[in-house]
């Protein structure tokens, strides 16, 4: 990978906008409190979706709010709660497996399970 490959992939990580780098960030977030030791894995989906509804409105411009509405917020904060729920989903159906290759590539082994989704 050279210096150009980088750059252009940040300058996609700094054009995407509000679900694409909510859910890039929630991945994320999610591998950090997974490193953290006082945090148990069964809560980092619920810190996962609780994260994605509380930022999901923030990342919103404003002139992008339901105006027809009468509580414009809440329902881009469901966005957010669908988006966090997504977010999880994602992670235990498709990105876990690719963790567990890489990781078996390099002779390491992921000691923790993926939590089940909960209907």
């Amino acid at each position: 990978m050279n210096l150009d490959q980088i750059v252009n992939a940040i300058a996609f990580v700094e054009n995407l906008k509000g679900a694409p780098l909510l859910i890039l960030f929630l991945l994320a977030m999610g591998w950090i409190a997974k490193l953290v030791p006082v945090i148990d894995n069964k809560f980092i989906p619920a810190i996962v979706v609780v994260a994605g509804t509380g930022l999901y409105p923030f990342m919103v411009a404003k002139d992008a709010l339901p105006k027809y509405l009468p509580a414009p917020y809440l329902i881009v904060a469901m966005y957010g709660f669908i988006f966090g729920v997504a977010t999880w989903l994602l992670h235990h159906y498709a990105v876990a497996h690719i963790e567990d290759k890489i990781l078996s590539l390099f002779g390491k082994k992921n000691t923790t399970p993926p939590t089940p989704p909960n209907p």
